[in-house]
């Protein structure tokens, strides 16, 4: 019955059923939005507003990894632009592009391999440095908010570069000169710099770096263990995983 979404009841069923009933796990919510989708595909409205109301929630959902919720929805039900008839072609393209740029980058997905240069201009792919774990960190020496975030990077890698732990800096910016300059007064040569003032790897649309800075935490095997996470947030990974001994949960 479509008059059910101009009440309370669909929704805070919906709500309830998504949040507090089923795991908190992606696989276990795209299950549970495939039973509803199906069913509520008997009323035009209903199916708009579930579509509507799943895709949305994970789409601007902060906890970690329920992005594959949202890249779920965008490439199952999106990509039939037919059944989507509340939207026009170019607002279903959006959301599709959207889906197809985030599913690479899903917690557990082997991180695209990306060719930058360093401070010597050599080439230096993310796949190329070995380490138990590689902290991926992508930062502007203009930006505001990395001016406070990489001090504290810099004082909380001092106690995990020791244990193999090695950090590949993306500089974001295009100034060599000034990049070499910030690297010496900041004493950043314990880390891996480098860059692309060349523009060759795409690198903001493929990390889907729209802001900076921005941390990723691989794997041995370069795997996506953590993203878009607080210095403080790494921290707590890299001791649940090296201190604690706690294996990757994405390792065979």
């Amino acid at each position: 019955e479509g008059r059910l979404i101009r009440t309370p009841i669909y929704h805070g069923k919906l709500e309830t059923y998504i949040k507090k009933m089923i795991p908190q796990i992606p696989d276990s919510i795209n299950a549970a939005a495939d039973l509803i989708v199906k069913n509520a595909k008997a009323n035009p409205e209903l199916y708009k507003y579930t579509i509507w109301y799943i895709t949305n929630t994970f789409e601007t959902s902060n906890i970690m990894g329920m992005d594959a919720v949202f890249v779920h929805m965008a490439t199952t039900y999106y990509t039939h632009p037919k059944d989507i008839f509340w939207l026009d072609s170019s607002a279903i393209k959006k959301i599709v592009d959207r889906g197809f740029q985030l599913q690479p980058l899903l917690l557990g997905k082997k991180a695209p391999n990306l060719v930058f240069r360093d401070l010597n201009n050599q080439p230096v792919s993310i796949y190329s440095v070995d380490a138990p774990y590689t902290v991926l960190y992508f930062w502007s020496y203009d930006c505001s908010h990395c001016k406070v975030e990489t001090p504290i990077l810099i004082d909380t890698m001092k106690k995990w570069l020791p244990l193999g732990v090695k950090v590949l800096a993306v500089q974001t910016e295009y100034n060599l000169d000034t990049l070499k300059n910030t690297i010496n007064r900041m004493g950043l040569g314990m880390w891996q710099n480098v860059h692309d003032m060349y523009n060759e790897t795409n690198f903001r649309h493929v990390y889907d770096i729209y802001s900076t800075p921005v941390i990723y935490l691989l794997d041995k095997n370069k795997t996506i263990l953590a993203k878009r996470i607080t210095v403080e947030q790494l921290d707590m990974f890299l001791k649940k995983y090296l201190i604690d001994k706690e294996k990757s949960p994405f390792e065979n």
